[in-house]
C-alpha cells in the first residue's frame, strides 16, 4: 500500500520560498522608489504643485461657502482656517485642507508687501492650535479676492547656488502664478 506522502511530487515552491521572494522584491522595489523619489527638483515642484492646488481649492471653497478662509504658514508646513462664528477656526474636517507638514528638508518662506515674514518651525508631534485673536497672514475672501503674497519653497540641504526654488504669487484679484527657477551662480 502506498502512503499519500510518498506519491506527492514536489514540483512547486513552498509558501516560505514564495514569501522570501516577495520580501526581496518589495525591498528592491522600495529602494528603487526612494532613490527615484529623492530628486530635490521633483520634490520641490511636487510640493509646490500640491500647495498651489490646495490654495486654489481654499479660494474656491471660500466663494462657494460664502466664508473667509485663511492660510497660516510654518517654516515646515501650513494649515488653513475659516472665519466662523466671529472667530478663526482651524480646518480639521477636510482631508485636503487639513494641517500639512512638508517632507523633511523642504522649507517655506513668506513675503507680504515685499517684506519677509518670519516663519517658525513647528514640531510635528505637537498639535496645531490658534492663539486667541490670531489672524492668518493670507486671506481668501468669499468674493474670490485674496491677500497679495509670495510663498517660496526650497531644499534646505542644498548649496545656496544650486538650489531649485519655487514661488507662488497671489494677487488681490485672486490670480495665482507659479514659478520655478534655479538660483543663479555667483
Amino acid at each position: 500500500m502506498l502512503s499519500i506522502n510518498s506519491c506527492r511530487k514536489t514540483n512547486g515552491f513552498t509558501l516560505i520560498e514564495l514569501l522570501v521572494v516577495i520580501v526581496i522584491l518589495s525591498l528592491f522595489t522600495s529602494s528603487v522608489f526612494f532613490s527615484i523619489n529623492s530628486n530635490p527638483d521633483k520634490e520641490v515642484k511636487s510640493e509646490f504643485n500640491r500647495l498651489a492646488q490646495i490654495i486654489k481649492l481654499a479660494q474656491d471653497e471660500a466663494m462657494l461657502k460664502g466664508e473667509m478662509f485663511g492660510l497660516h504658514l510654518y517654516e515646515n508646513g501650513y494649515f488653513f482656517s475659516r472665519y466662523h462664528e466671529e472667530q478663526w477656526q482651524i480646518i480639521r474636517d477636510d482631508k485636503l485642507l487639513n494641517p500639512y507638514s512638508l517632507p523633511e528638508g523642504l522649507i517655506l518662506a513668506l513675503e507680504i508687501e515685499d517684506e519677509f515674514v518670519a516663519l517658525k518651525f513647528h514640531d510635528k508631534n505637537i498639535a496645531i492650535e490658534l492663539k486667541e485673536n490670531e489672524q492668518p497672514p493670507i486671506y481668501f475672501l468669499s468674493s474670490g479676492e485674496m491677500s497679495a503674497f509670495k510663498i517660496m519653497i526650497k531644499n534646505k540641504h542644498t548649496e545656496i547656488n544650486d538650489q531649485i526654488k519655487a514661488e507662488i504669487k497671489g494677487y488681490e484679484t485672486g490670480q495665482l502664478n507659479i514659478n520655478y527657477f534655479q538660483a543663479e551662480q555667483q
